[in-house]
């Protein structure tokens, strides 16, 4: 975000503190045997001395209660880099990252789990060979950091897999065991998109689990997508917009929320949001009639995204508008033809700075500038500029 909202910066700045308190409040309410953490919970170099302190307050809270934690270390939270403040603790066991181990779990002097673990070590294949249930039949639990295979997986027959790697809660499978990405607790970005939580996994005393997902996040971000007839008018759009934000609100649960509006369209909604001010006064709309209220529904942009079929649609044109569009569709399938780029540029400087800046642009957004191209250098060559008024306009050939 650009421009953060002065009323929203406490929240968004509390929100995974908030989200993780949430985590340990509903650890003790529940009340749980024990956590799993599978990695990418603690930061050493970036997570600050407020990060630090709050999780050792937390895990104090714990051991008062005789909850433990079994950690396995990520990326971000590698085995022998965590501060020793927290490793100390009488409740934290941390997997090595060289080799799997094993623990079981006791209830008073009752055995009722055995974990296997193993921290991050470089490399993003998890080797599930490695990893083997209990011999005696204790309920099972893998934990461990990185890609994994579900057939490779299931066939070890461990009773849950805990596993860690992904900010996106994915089951890879359930039913005869259960593999699971947890995800984070709280979104970061549009990239992470939706409910976070945790996962809470009751185990009845003939070893039969069953998983809950409880929402503990604070905030929600949303990449909101609005599909609208070419010939749609604006107040259509917004009235469509205005209709999913109630939405969102109703279902937010008192959370703040974040929008991120991708329209889909390629009539004149599209050439508007694109080239005219349209973007800029939805977005001040929106704000201004939702972004004030309690929950807060914020919306950060509104993009514009041309339909795939102007890519169809160009190839029988025997016009400069169709030889154009054709050329834009060549660079937008084959990443190749992005050297050809240099013939139409004569100051050196120029070329070498479009030639990297398309090198470096990910695909969205390759995508997107060419989409952009087209759009505007199809209303050059129609004889017209992209705000024109004429709905008529004729081919230059």
């Amino acid at each position: 975000m650009d421009d953060v909202p002065e009323h929203l910066i406490d929240a968004l700045i509390d929100a995974p503190f908030n989200a993780a308190q949430r985590l340990f409040d509903t650890a003790i309410s529940e009340p749980v045997d024990f956590l799993v953490f599978a990695g990418d919970v603690y930061h050493p170099h970036t997570g600050g001395v407020r990060s630090l302190d709050f999780l050792v307050r937390q895990f104090q809270r714990l051991a008062d209660l005789n909850i433990r934690i079994y950690w396995a270390g990520g990326l971000v939270d590698p085995s022998g880099r965590l501060p020793a403040v927290l490793t100390d603790l009488p409740n934290v066991h941390i997997f090595p990252k060289n080799k799997v181990q094993e623990v079981t779990h006791y209830r008073g002097e009752d055995p009722v789990a055995m974990l296997c673990g193993k921290s991050y070590f470089g490399g993003r294949a998890i080797r599930a060979a490695d990893f083997r249930p209990d011999p005696n039949g204790l309920f099972s639990i893998a934990t461990t950091y990185g890609d994994a295979d579900p057939e490779l997986l299931e066939r070890q027959a461990i009773d849950y897999w805990a596993i860690g790697g992904l900010h996106q809660r994915q089951t890879l499978y359930s039913g005869n065991g259960t593999a699971h990405y947890a995800g984070i607790l709280q979104g970061r970005s549009f990239d992470t998109p939706g409910k976070h939580g945790c996962s809470l996994i009751s185990v009845d005393e003939q070893g039969n689990s069953q998983m809950s997902f409880l929402p503990v996040d604070t905030g929600r971000l949303h990449n909101e997508v609005i599909e609208i007839d070419d010939d749609a008018d604006i107040d259509q759009l917004d009235q469509m917009m205005r209709a999913r934000v109630k939405s969102l609100a109703d279902s937010a649960g008192g959370r703040f929320t974040l929008i991120w509006w991708t329209v889909i369209n390629s009539g004149r909604i599209a050439e508007q949001l694109r080239f005219g001010p349209l973007a800029r006064e939805l977005t001040q709309a929106l704000q201004q009639d939702f972004g004030y209220c309690t929950p807060s529904v914020w919306t950060v942009a509104v993009m514009s995204e041309l339909r795939d079929a102007w890519t169809d649609q160009v190839g029988d044109q025997n016009t400069l508008r169709g030889d154009y569009l054709n050329l834009v569709r060549q660079y937008r399938l084959d990443v190749s033809h992005e050297g050809d780029v240099k013939k139409f540029l004569s100051n050196n400087f120029l070329e070498a700075t479009v030639s990297e800046e398309m090198a470096a642009l990910e695909p969205t957004r390759r995508r997107r500038v060419l989409d952009d191209a087209a759009f505007l250098g199809s209303g050059l060559l129609q004889g017209e500029q992209p705000d024109s008024d004429d709905s008529s306009p004729t081919d230059t050939s």
